[in-house]
């Protein structure tokens, strides 16, 4: 194992409120993740939308035939992953599939920020976060360099227990997640701060 120490671990409740809407959401998405293939992570998603592409989103809203948003609700899009029961090749994570949404909504070029939160059954698992495969860190790179953000692309990794007091957040971009935060399919203990050998 090795620490990870260069990048931000942070309280949840010590998050600016569009953070912590942006973690919830992404927590919601995973509870709708079809794993059944795998059945090891249940992974959800959610993009922050810049203010610039607020009306963008809220037409799509409205032709999409959905409520009203609420006000002082940052405009959002979730994701889960979806597994192809016949065909690996084929599974989608979550963080692919809310970025494919924002694109479906017309603001594609608005993403300002991702949270990504993983679940999985078992208390060992309650203080685990997952960091983005390599393919996905080449997607949220193309929508970092769309947006303007590159490197500084805000990416925001939760446990499944976030909301308890000793869980973190590692918040972080994704050039440091590039560069300090390998792939790894078991996750980050962020309890201890460790990766999981």
């Amino acid at each position: 194992m090795s620490t990870i120490n260069s990048v931000k671990h942070v309280r949840f409740l010590d998050l600016p409120k569009a953070d912590q809407q942006l973690v919830e959401l992404a927590a919601e998405q995973a509870n709708y993740a079809y794993n059944r293939l795998l059945g090891r992570w249940a992974v959800g998603a959610a993009i922050r939308i810049h203010p610039d592409g607020e009306e963008n989103f809220r037409e799509a809203l409205r032709r999409l035939g959905a409520e009203r948003v609420r006000k002082g609700i940052a405009c959002m899009v979730g994701g889960s992953n979806v597994e192809d029961p016949d065909q690996i090749a084929l599974c989608e994570c979550g963080e692919k599939v809310a970025l494919a949404a924002t694109q479906s909504m017309g603001v594609g070029d608005y993403c300002e920020a991702i949270a990504i939160v993983g679940k999985r059954e078992g208390e060992e698992f309650d203080y685990i976060a997952l960091s983005p495969c390599d393919t996905c860190r080449g997607r949220i790179r193309g929508y970092g360099r769309r947006s303007g953000m590159n490197e500084c692309f805000p990416i925001l990794l939760a446990p499944r227990e976030f909301r308890e007091d000793d869980a973190r957040v590692i918040v972080t971009t994704l050039g440091e997640l590039q560069r300090e935060i390998p792939f790894n399919v078991e996750g980050i203990d962020m309890k201890q701060q460790l990766y999981v050998a």
